[in-house]
């Protein structure tokens, strides 16, 4: 897995790699600085627990001489006092490097939910509609965030404890090589075996609760989306009880992952008591002169008091990592495919002309079967057209080769005679509008849905009213009392079906395209409502946009210029 984190750091920006550098080295100098907030004690406890401390000490003794101090007393409320000052200096310190340390995590955090983002927002249309939504969901939010808080954070800080747990052990060896003994034989016997019983259940137990998030998630959302049929069918105990049934296999699985959490410096402690109560017998029984065993025990306290906490980060870092390594998997993945996400996009089409398929096969992945056939048909600028057929006749997939969200296997599509391909589609699509029986919208404003992904500061205030002109919305906002401003709701909850196709229409309108596809636009409407659309379709065709019609109603295709109708991979003219 450690193969795996460093390719990830490779394949990261220099800027980042750099800056992840420093914020490790960051880490490092405030170990060293607590370190030394730790040996600060030292002083001024060897003073008060053995009058010839001075003497045994060149160093101290040098610095008591320096200052000219004339008693014990009054060096060691001088100690007193510059430990104090250390202390606040250090915890200043190590604020400033935790907020560095903290800034980058997050900022990569930042990066890598961007990073999935993207790859799902232009990922192949064929391979997206195959996805998980709440897999998708994991993926951009949970992912990135594990990585960050539970990879990379307790990374950087065992290395450094690492570092800052040799450099303690050589003082200990220098001071008496028969303490480091002690806490080898007491300690690390006990720290490989519960590597060794840890490591595997806790990657067992991790990589089911990453599992359930997305189940989680589609409970919740069944709920919410499938409320109506919920009631209708009066099946709430059988959804309420597949939502239990999933928390509470979480909630033990998060049980155990505490229990193991809080396991950990409780052993880490007793090894210690334990190491400590060897060496005190130790002492006890070979050493003749007890100010030694004391002075050996305070500074084994000492060290210990430093070591507690460095076994600790460590042994909870071993166990994120070792628990997290999903989330690893996951972003390398996400790293590999990063090409897939370029938009290549370079050139500009024009549509003046018409569409032409020219010879056109099309079947799915994994399918031999063919949608569509050789299909060798002219759309011209400005015409009328409808598509009928059964369902699974190929209407819907016809109409994605147009909007480049499928491509064809074999044959050509051409716009005025350029072949539409992955340089000029952006600009294609930049002409095309696509409303469809269930419309997006979003939980806002009627205006920022009809202005869809633009800026309130970018808005073309001309061009929107023109837009509620044509798709005959005017009405609607002059009865709302906060007209443009009114909410739409979750999803349009707030606006009738009718009203939500007239708001996707002005969308179309605003956007300026030049060919818009109905996908049974009004099939979910009502008579009358359907008449009211219908006329507002009129007018737009009348303004010289390309209408591409989708519909099993006859109603909507009395205007059209010419009707295709699809059958067995083919298409007839009417």
């Amino acid at each position: 897995m450690f193969g795996s984190l460093v390719k990830i750091f490779e394949k990261l920006s220099l800027k980042t790699r750099i800056t992840g550098l420093i914020a490790a080295l960051l880490l490092l100098l405030n170990s060293i600085i607590d370190l030394i907030g730790v040996a600060a004690i030292f002083p001024l406890f060897g003073l008060i627990v053995k009058p010839d401390f001075l003497n045994e000490f060149g160093l101290v003794k040098s610095v008591y001489e320096s200052f000219s101090f004339q008693s014990t007393k009054s060096f060691g409320v001088a100690l007193a006092f510059f430990l104090l000052a250390v202390v606040i200096l250090k915890n200043v310190i190590g604020v400033l490097i935790n907020q560095f340390q903290v800034r980058y995590i997050y900022d990569l955090y930042i990066h890598f939910s961007q990073l999935f983002y993207r790859r799902y927002q232009y990922l192949d249309f064929e391979k997206f509609t195959k996805l998980n939504s709440n897999i998708m969901q994991r993926d951009i939010s949970h992912i990135p965030r594990v990585f960050a808080t539970f990879i990379l954070t307790p990374l950087m800080i065992g290395a450094s404890e690492i570092v800052i747990l040799g450099i303690l052990l050589i003082g200990v060896i220098l001071f008496d090589y028969r303490l480091l003994l002690v806490l080898f034989f007491c300690c690390a016997p006990i720290y490989f075996i519960l590597y060794k019983l840890y490591k595997n259940r806790i990657t067992s137990l991790e990589e089911r609760m990453n599992g359930l998030i997305p189940l989680n998630t589609k409970s919740i959302f069944d709920m919410i989306f499938g409320y109506i049929d919920i009631h209708v069918s009066n099946t709430f105990d059988y959804f309420s009880n597949t939502f239990r049934q999933l928390i509470q296999e979480e909630s033990q699985l998060r049980i155990q992952q505490t229990l193991y959490s809080i396991s950990l410096p409780r052993i880490v402690e007793t090894s210690m008591i334990f190491a400590l109560s060897v060496l005190t017998i130790y002492g006890l029984t070979f050493l003749n002169d007890k100010s030694d065993l004391t002075t050996m025990l305070g500074v084994f306290g000492l060290a210990v008091l430093r070591t507690i906490p460095s076994i600790n980060r460590i042994m909870n870092a071993v166990m994120n990592i070792k628990g997290k390594a999903y989330a690893v998997d996951s972003i390398l993945i996400a790293m590999d495919s990063d090409h897939e996400i370029i938009d290549t996009s370079t050139s500009d089409i024009k549509f003046n002309e018409s569409i032409v398929f020219n010879d056109v096969f099309f079947n799915y992945s994994g399918s031999e079967n063919q949608v569509l056939e050789g299909i060798s048909v002219e759309i011209m600028k400005g015409e009328v057209i409808g598509l009928v057929g059964e369902s699974g006749s190929g209407k819907s997939t016809f109409s994605n080769l147009i909007l480049g969200l499928l491509k064809p296997k074999s044959g050509s599509i051409l716009v005025d005679g350029i072949i539409l391909n992955n340089h000029n589609l952006r600009a294609w699509q930049d002409k095309i509008s696509y409303v469809q029986q269930n419309i997006f919208l979003i939980d806002d404003t009627i205006e920022a849905n009809v202005c869809f992904g633009q800026n309130r500061g970018d808005i073309d205030k001309e061009l929107l009213e023109r837009s509620i002109d044509n798709a005959s919305l005017r009405k609607l906002i002059h009865d709302l009392p906060d007209g443009l401003n009114s909410i739409v709701g979750d999803r349009g909850a707030n606006l009738s079906g009718g009203q939500k196709q007239r708001i996707a229409i002005a969308r179309a309108l605003y956007k300026k395209s030049e060919v818009i596809i109905l996908d049974e636009a009004t099939s979910a409407l009502d008579q009358e409502t359907e008449m009211h659309v219908t006329e507002t379709f009129k007018k737009i065709a009348n303004i010289g946009i390309t209408l591409i019609i989708i519909s099993h109603r006859k109603s909507q295709l009395l205007y059209a210029d010419k009707i295709f109708e699809f059958q067995n991979g083919s298409l007839k003219i009417k």
